[in-house]
């Protein structure tokens, strides 16, 4: 539109010339006769309408020009009409109209400046609403305007997927939302759709103009799948907690069943190996020992993860002598290193006070200290401790065979082992380092591992205080 440019309309060229000369320090004139009008013609701020041209059709023009021009249309009048024939010139459309017999030049001009203002704020606010109108509705949200008898004043097209009524349907209806709570700004909505799908959405409200009165905007958001998915997998979790829990229970009942016998069995057949004079008995007996023995501790591990993982297995922190745990761990181990002629050495100091599990980290040293021990032929097993920052530090190292950095981010994880198949070269469950691990987090703590392929292992356990450490803690 061109900035302060009017366009005079009349056939009287003497009265377009004098308006011309008065407007002239405000406005560009332009002077046509009301008739082959372009839209180029009225791309214009102001279109003044001579009603004193008696010689013109004002009706028919007025027609066209107040609807077509994107500025104010004003009515030049001689006269002051009266209160019907103004609300006929407004319903076609006319801005203003003046009565020029009672103004002088410059009464005109400041008038006709504040119509051409007013028209400009018009078109940025019709545009703006046209703008906002196309945002509303590109967006994924169902927006509902509602205005103050609670009634729909407008609804974007995904509302209608939303409420599964057409926008004509919610045009002009009452609001499918209640907005009598007019201080809750944030809530969920929870209702039953004309197909009776329940659906599941975030509303939030606020107030608003809407063409020049007080509204409510209603943006919702379909949370139907997320809330459908929530409850699948919360429904999963208890599904998957209650399966923990029948597998937890139906391995200790088995375990029972099978330790019971299994007890008998490899006791009977250490009183053979004791009483038999014969060598090949003898022999037997101890075959059947050793795969006892196995096959006992396979059912402990099975036992022991499950009863992680179903949470059963509980911390009972006390004040315990560290020391005197690990060197029980090493004497018990003491036989099978004495049988790979590998030396274990313990270094720490001794007591060392610290309050934790004791029956937790007697199993995780049994654990580490056997597995090093395992897989160890030549060389030595070593158990170290110390208090570092309050943090209980162990670490157990040997000479063994040592781990490929391929396997070691896959170390603590349950039935993992590095040699797999039928020529695997050492036995085991492979649940040992991941019932560790579960052991130590139950615990509050954290363990790593170091190693090189043929040189050894070394695996590192920072253990927190269960409780703040008290002034008997002591060190030698």
């Amino acid at each position: 539109m061109e900035t302060n440019a009017v366009l005079i309309l009349t056939g009287r060229r003497a009265f377009a010339q004098e308006l011309v000369d008065t407007l002239s320090d405000v406005f560009t004139c332009r002077i046509n006769v009301p008739t082959g009008l372009t839209p180029s013609d009225l791309d214009v701020s102001l279109v003044l309408i001579d009603l004193d041209d008696r010689d013109q059709d004002w009706d028919t023009v007025m027609a066209q020009t107040c609807h077509e021009s994107r500025g104010a249309c004003v009515l030049l009048a001689p006269y002051h009409p009266d209160p019907v024939e103004g609300a006929r010139f407004t319903r076609m459309g006319a801005q203003d109209i003046l009565d020029v017999s009672q103004m002088n030049g410059q009464e005109l001009a400041s008038r006709l400046t504040m119509a051409a203002e007013r028209a400009r704020i018009l078109t940025i606010s019709q545009e703006a609403t046209l703008h906002i109108r196309s945002v509303i509705e590109l967006v994924s949200d169902a927006i509902l305007i509602i205005d103050d008898q609670i009634t729909v004043v407008f609804a974007n097209s995904a509302s209608e997927e939303l409420f599964g009524k057409s926008i004509e349907e919610l045009f002009g209806a009452p609001s499918p939302v209640d907005v009598s709570d007019g201080n809750q700004e944030y809530r969920l909505l929870e209702f039953l759709r004309p197909d009776g799908h329940m659906v599941h959405a975030s509303l939030h409200t606020s107030r608003i103009l809407w063409e020049g009165r007080h509204a409510h905007m209603l943006a919702m958001r379909d949370l139907t799948t997320e809330t459908e998915l929530r409850q699948h997998l919360l429904d999963a979790q208890i599904t998957s907690e209650k399966t923990k829990e029948l597998k937890a229970s139906f391995l200790a009942n088995m375990s029972h069943e099978l330790r019971m016998p299994l007890a008998s069995i490899v006791g009977f057949a250490e009183i053979i190996e004791e009483t038999s004079e014969n060598a090949e008995m003898k022999e037997f007996a101890a075959l059947i020992q050793e795969s006892g023995g196995r096959l006992l501790h396979a059912i402990n591990s099975v036992l022991d993860m499950s009863r992680l993982e179903a949470g059963r297995f509980e911390a009972m922190p006390e004040d315990v002598d560290i020391a005197e745990i690990i060197d029980g761990a090493l004497r018990l181990m003491k036989p099978l290193s004495r049988e790979k002629d590998i030396e274990l050495v313990a270094d720490g100091p001794s007591p060392l006070f610290f309050n934790t599990d004791p029956v937790f980290l007697e199993r995780v040293m049994n654990n580490l200290v056997g597995n090093a021990i395992k897989f160890t032929d030549t060389g030595f097993v070593r158990a170290e401790w110390k208090l570092h920052d309050a943090m209980l530090d162990i670490r157990v190292s040997d000479t063994g065979i040592g781990i490929s950095p391929d396997f070691i981010p896959r170390i603590f994880e349950e039935f993992s082992q590095e040699s797999t198949g039928r020529a695997r070269q050492y036995t085991g469950t492979g649940l040992g380092l991941a019932i560790t691990q579960r052991l130590i987090t139950e615990l509050g703590g954290r363990i790593s591992v170091s190693s090189e392929k043929g040189a050894g292992t070394t695996f590192s356990v920072q253990i927190p205080q269960s409780r703040p450490a008290e002034d008997d803690t002591t060190e030698s």
